[in-house]
């Protein structure tokens, strides 16, 4: 068999180009240090690698889902603690008026009562990233406002007319659903599943609304206390730290002195819900914790699992390099007695 000047140097070229091509290969792979850039390049580890690149997407979403939930309860549990500690200075006004004093001292407690319960409305509309912590899905305004009346509003439903339904509703005195007051779920990774039916299967997201409703109190009790002239008197007052607040100022400055000993004693059980919700805040946070760190050592794990499976080693790439940067090395010498010196010179 004959063997042509043309056919060594395509055979030449050909050598060439390949042990030129394993080097430009491994080069690549130590200055971006992945195994490969191209799912063609490797299908079934491609295919693995995308499935984690997702999973490792999804899992900083969830984070990011997480640290703003317990970011906005850790402000609403800062708000609910000044609250409380304003409930107390109120309770120690009304002990004040309990006793037989003067008109002046009279308006002074009730002027304090009224600058106190100014700051609890303050709090009440307290914000998170221009998000009203307290006021279900309203992000536009404040959900507490004062009516005509003085009494305290709930995205504009009378608190005090506001009851709950067994399924957790909240109806103003028409019936109708309070405005805003529905739940806000998120995906912390727990499978969020949408229902046929429309909504959030509850237990696939986490409930991260706090309604400032069960915090602060809605709808009416009875009271029931002596007045001034020895007859018992029962009445129906608003359950709403706010409402009874601003009763408490209107006693004092009539000086119904039994009257403020009773809406204190309510005041007090307002008081004892609040502290209830600040240890159910303390509790979500704690779980929204553990959750946190679960995501983060996953995300760990999955960062191990897509270095393994994209990644190289080091060490052994670099000979390798080396290896084929001394074969193309070689491949030019050998051409360089091999092939005519015209062609040399047109290669190098």
């Amino acid at each position: 068999m004959r063997i042509t000047n043309n056919r060594i140097t395509r055979n030449y070229l050909f050598n060439a180009n390949k042990n030129l091509q394993y080097y430009s290969e491994s080069s690549n792979k130590l200055t971006t240090g992945r195994a490969f850039t191209r799912v063609s390049q490797n299908v079934s580890g491609g295919k693995k690698a995308m499935r984690l690149r997702t999973q490792l997407y999804q899992n900083t979403q969830y984070q990011k889902n997480v640290e703003q939930a317990n970011e906005k309860l850790t402000i609403a549990e800062q708000s609910l603690r000044e609250m409380s500690d304003i409930i107390t200075s109120i309770q120690e006004q009304a002990k004040r008026g309990g006793g037989v004093i003067d008109e002046e001292s009279k308006r002074i407690l009730a002027a304090t009562v009224d600058e106190l319960k100014a700051t609890v409305l303050q709090y009440s509309n307290s914000t998170y990233v221009d998000e009203y912590v307290f006021g279900g899905t309203n992000a536009k305004s404040a959900p507490f406002t004062v009516g005509e009346n003085g009494e305290i509003l709930f995205n504009n439903s009378v608190v005090k007319d506001i009851t709950k339904t067994v399924d957790g509703e909240f109806v103003d005195g028409d019936g109708n659903t309070v405005a805003f007051s529905e739940k806000i779920y998120i995906d912390i990774g727990l499978g969020m599943v949408n229902l046929p039916e429309g909504g959030i299967d509850n237990n696939s997201a986490y409930d991260t609304s706090f309604s400032g409703l069960d915090c602060l109190g809605f709808g009416t009790s009875e009271i029931t206390y002596t007045n001034n002239d020895g007859v018992e008197i029962t009445e129906q007052v608003s359950n709403n730290i706010y409402d009874i607040a601003t009763e408490i100022s209107r006693a004092l400055e009539a000086g119904e002195t039994q009257r403020v000993s009773a809406l204190s004693d309510h005041l007090s059980e307002g008081h004892n819900n609040l502290l209830m919700n600040v240890a159910d805040l303390g509790v979500r946070t704690q779980y929204l914790e553990r959750t946190l760190t679960m995501l983060k050592d996953e995300e760990v794990n999955l960062q191990t699992m897509q270095t393994e499976l994209e990644g190289i080693n080091d060490t052994e790439e670099i000979v390798k390099m080396n290896e084929y940067k001394y074969a193309w090395m070689l491949t030019l010498q050998f051409g360089g007695n091999l092939l005519p010196q015209s062609l040399m010179d047109f290669l190098k």
